[in-house]
């Protein structure tokens, strides 16, 4: 399967072009920049480019009342038949649940901290403000949806869960992947599903934080905070950042974004001016691109994007089996423990010259952090745009979340979660960063 690091990415596709780790550092960070500064963000996110603070965008998904598809924008896409399986209170083969205290385990079929997730309600998913607080719901039982394997569970309701279920083996690999300030520990609390293989305990799975970055807690250790007191960033990529380890991804993935465009166009339009795609960005981005004069680069890569949308209005099939070819999309491979994925969006001139940045957003990351086969959980946050909570974007923030995916047979894909949220627009990109 194609590798999705940004930087081998002209290596493993076309061979002889220069590497993104071999760019001049000041004309391709500057390009980047160009790229995120050309819709009007308002953020602040740190780039890691030696002695800079860069004006990054404003990574933020639209949440309630998310502008419908519409011209420029991907509509959702069909539900295709799904891995996972969903399972109501009451139905055959839903979990028994089980608490274990002082050294016995018993029923605990009334316990309302099984099940905990956030909501909003109006129109914001604060309870309070000082401190900030999440909108909590607690529930004794509620719908699920269940991995594959049956070996990885989490509330089904339309909510964020704060909590999801998953074997021993599971937490222990995610804690030896992730890298940054994120830990996963179980609770006393546990499901007991009957498979064909037997009983499968799942446990309840909060996260802690580390005492320092990337340093592995001790059995005994005390967490700088855990569980519903856990705090975070609330921007999508500072979270990636905070629960991966992997520092800027959101400039590796904008990145990835340009080149593989470029790749795409490349591999459906084999033969023409398109051919030279990679390597003509490249050049510009090299020798043409300057601070304040973004034109150049800019005008490239919306004219690739155009390019890319008219692929998709006219539904070539040269394009699906590219994306295919490729691992992009909705057809992204399983990712690992502590991958990042990312979404991208921009658009053509037009398109960002009206974008209503009210209710679109320019990416939206999360991490991956349990994978059982193709269904996998990932720890997420984004930026609630709340008057009333502003100060939370970079720590302090109690809204982070795990959500289930699946593979590209599922009906609920990382793509075609995102393309759901119709705030995307432009040509839309799926990368799985390792």
């Amino acid at each position: 399967m194609y590798d999705h690091e940004a930087e081998k990415v002209a290596d493993a596709v076309k061979k002889g072009r220069p590497r993104h780790a071999e760019r001049s550092a000041t004309s391709a960070q500057e390009a980047v920049l160009g790229l995120q500064q050309a819709i009007g963000n308002d953020a602040i996110v740190q780039h890691g480019f030696p002695g800079a603070m860069r004006r990054g965008p404003d990574v933020q998904r639209v949440v309630a009342g998310a502008t419908p598809a519409g011209p420029g924008r991907a509509p959702k896409p069909a539900v295709p038949v799904q891995r996972y399986y969903d399972v109501s209170p009451g139905d055959e083969g839903y979990p028994s649940k089980h608490k274990r205290s002082r050294g016995v385990t018993r029923p605990a079929p009334d316990d309302e901290k099984f099940f905990v997730s956030q909501e909003e309600r109006g129109g914001s998913f604060f309870a309070g403000t000082a401190p900030p607080e999440a909108n909590l719901v607690r529930m004794p039982g509620v719908p699920l949806r269940i991995s594959n394997n049956l070996d990885l569970a989490i509330e089904n309701t339309g909510r964020e869960a704060k909590y999801f279920f998953a074997t021993e083996e599971h937490v222990a690999k995610a804690n030896a992947a992730l890298t940054g300030e994120v830990e996963l520990r179980t609770t006393a609390r546990k499901l007991q599903i009957a498979g064909e293989r037997g009983v499968v305990l799942l446990y309840q799975v909060e996260p802690v934080q580390r005492t320092a970055r990337g340093k592995k807690l001790g059995p005994l250790t005390e967490p700088k905070s855990r569980g519903l007191a856990m705090l975070t960033p609330q921007r999508c990529n500072e979270m990636a950042d905070f629960v991966s380890g992997k520092r800027d991804p959101a400039s590796r993935g904008i990145t990835a974004w340009e080149d593989f465009l470029g790749v795409v166009l490349d591999r459906v339009f084999p033969g023409e001016t398109n051919q030279r795609t990679m390597s003509e960005l490249h050049t510009r981005l090299e020798n043409e691109f300057t601070p304040g004069n973004k034109e150049a680069y800019l005008g490239f890569s919306q004219t690739m994007s155009g390019r890319f949308q008219e692929l998709q209005r006219t539904e070539s099939p040269e394009l699906e089996q590219v994306l295919r070819d490729l691992g992009l999309n909705r057809f992204l491979p399983p990712p690992k423990p502590g991958d990042v994925l990312m979404t991208v969006g921009y658009g053509t001139e037009e398109q960002e010259k009206n974008r209503d940045k009210d209710n679109t957003f320019a990416y939206h990351l999360g991490t991956p952090i349990a994978v059982s086969g193709d269904d996998y959980i990932t720890m997420e946050n984004y930026a609630r745009r709340d008057p009333a909570v502003t100060s939370t974007g970079t720590s302090g923030d109690p809204l982070y979340f795990f959500r289930m995916y699946g593979s590209e047979e599922s009906a609920e894909t990382w793509h075609d979660v995102q393309l759901g949220t119709g705030g995307f627009l432009g040509a839309i990109l799926s990368i799985k960063l390792s």
